[in-house]
């Protein structure tokens, strides 16, 4: 069986429905159906946690639960912890929105896990014993509700510093609301594996994407404060980021903590091995976002307000880690690496020796000849190749925003007329070598910019696309191009 897949990058949120998100439901199984009709194999997600305020995954308050938003409401109605009415009359939006989220799909989907808790509790109770983490994630769900705050760091002295007299009493306390949460937990995981089934049984590998950082307000850093690097009053400092780049020219200010290696290090990196199992228990393989923060991170001083061109990278250990992760998991890790920015030797050793896919944009490709992103350049099979990622524009709006002699290098080098630069661009990752093709969703539909998923550096209006239906009618053309370059 050939080694070279082909796939598609296509988050949760944006599968097409008439709630205000996408969800675990009827249009992710239509999903795979169009996958399988187009001869696709790989269906890469964004990260699948809880998201922050701005709505980005890649900011979650937690690295082991569930995002509650992706929860399927009829499927809820079917198992009967819903009503049809309590779901009738959605909100309609072509895009998603926090206060869609806030205002209509939480409030439902934590009435259903109400009724689940009240006539479930055994099964709450062996889902806290076989989840480490979720008895923290549900107090401090509950303890952002009653103090009113957005941050742990904002929580009074005594649960800021987790007095163990202090929290256990309000555990207890809270117990009927912590049933709720945990229920919440409970719903999302058993949507998830039906889906996960669904995908086995046609042959589809589902890609996780795993954030290097964590958020600095989660429930992460306060039930772990050693693992970080944080102030006594417990905001990182310094903070996460990188210099100014491709994607921004001022950098980027990330605000997440740094980890303390040596601390993880003297406890054998067993918080990593249990997020990352439980990862694994989520999708079949992984890609590290950031995958050069395992080498060195860029850190910028909390003095420095926002200003990410005033930081300096800070040393991680990578090596010992992955040695560990070897040892735990087998010596073919279920990893590959985003290896974009400014990558050093150390990184490309890093990844080598553990035998990890490297990333190649096609979109970087042309702005040079001989680019080290241009398919003839690849020196191995030991790559996947995207025409742009979640942080680019589509293809068609990277190539109309193009200056004229970029896109007269890309047109002379895949040999086309810029009429259809998306399916060009394509066919290009396709015929490459690399081993594993991942294209963005709306290049297979020819969107432009209006289809962008996110614009590194800008807060506003991001992570909002959404798909209108799931386009069968394009399957035979991708599923010709597929079996053409061997896929």
């Amino acid at each position: 069986m050939s080694n070279r897949h082909a796939g598609v990058l296509m988050h949760i949120t944006s599968l097409p429905s008439e709630y205000p998100c996408g969800s675990l439901g009827r249009s992710a199984y239509a999903f795979l159906d169009w996958m399988k009709d187009s001869g696709l194999t790989l269906w890469q997600t964004l990260p699948l946690h809880p998201i922050d305020g701005a709505m980005s995954p890649y900011s979650s308050t937690s690295a082991f639960a569930g995002a509650p938003h992706l929860i399927d409401l009829e499927t809820l109605v079917e198992e009967g912890w819903l009503t049809p009415e309590d779901i009738s009359d959605p909100p309609k939006h072509t895009h998603l929105n926090s206060h869609a989220l806030s205002s209509w799909i939480l409030p439902r989907v934590t009435k259903a896990a109400t009724r689940f808790s009240q006539i479930h509790p055994s099964k709450l109770t062996a889902f806290t014993e076989e989840e480490h983490w979720v008895q923290d994630w549900a107090h401090y769900q509950c303890l952002l509700k009653k103090f009113g705050v957005y941050a742990w760091q904002d929580f009074p002295i005594k649960f800021r510093d987790r007095d163990p007299t202090t929290i256990a009493t309000s555990q207890h306390e809270l117990k009927a609301e912590m049933d709720i949460q945990i229920a919440i937990q409970v719903l999302f995981f058993a949507q998830w594996r039906a889906l996960k089934t669904a995908a086995e049984q046609k042959g589809i590998t589902l890609v996780g994407d795993l954030p290097i950082f964590v958020s600095s307000n989660g429930v992460d850093t306060w039930t772990n404060k050693s693992l970080f690097h944080l102030d006594s009053d417990g905001h990182p400092n310094p903070v996460a980021g990188v210099p100014p780049d491709v994607f921004s020219a001022d950098g980027q200010h990330w605000g997440n903590p740094l980890y303390n290696w040596d601390v993880h290090k003297s406890e054998g990196f067993a918080w990593w091995i249990k997020r990352l199992e439980s990862e694994l228990r989520l999708t079949d393989q992984i890609r590290i976002d950031h995958f050069r923060g395992f080498c060195a991170a860029w850190g910028i001083p909390r003095s420095s307000g926002r200003d990410a061109k005033n930081g300096s990278w800070i040393a991680s250990k990578g090596v010992e880690l992955f040695n560990a992760l070897r040892k735990h998991f087998g010596d073919t890790l279920p990893f590959f690496a985003e290896d974009l920015g400014i990558i050093t030797e150390d990184v490309d050793t890093l990844r080598l020796e553990n035998n990890l896919m490297g990333m190649k944009i096609l979109q970087f490709a042309f702005t040079e000849d001989d680019h080290i992103y241009m398919p003839h350049m690849y020196d191995s099979e030991n790559w996947v190749c995207y025409t742009g990622t979640h942080d680019n524009n589509t293809t068609i709006g990277w190539f109309n925003d193009a200056p004229e002699w970029e896109q007269n290098r890309f047109m002379g080098y895949t040999q086309s007329d810029g009429s259809q630069p998306n399916w060009a661009m394509l066919s290009l990752a396709l015929s490459s070598k690399a081993r594993w093709v991942i294209i963005p969703m709306q290049d297979f539909i020819d969107l432009d910019a209006s289809g962008r998923m996110n614009t590194p550096g800008e807060a506003d209006k991001q992570w909002g696309w959404r798909l209108d239906n799931i386009p069968f009618d394009v399957c035979e053309r991708i599923q010709l191009t597929v079996q053409h370059f061997g896929r």
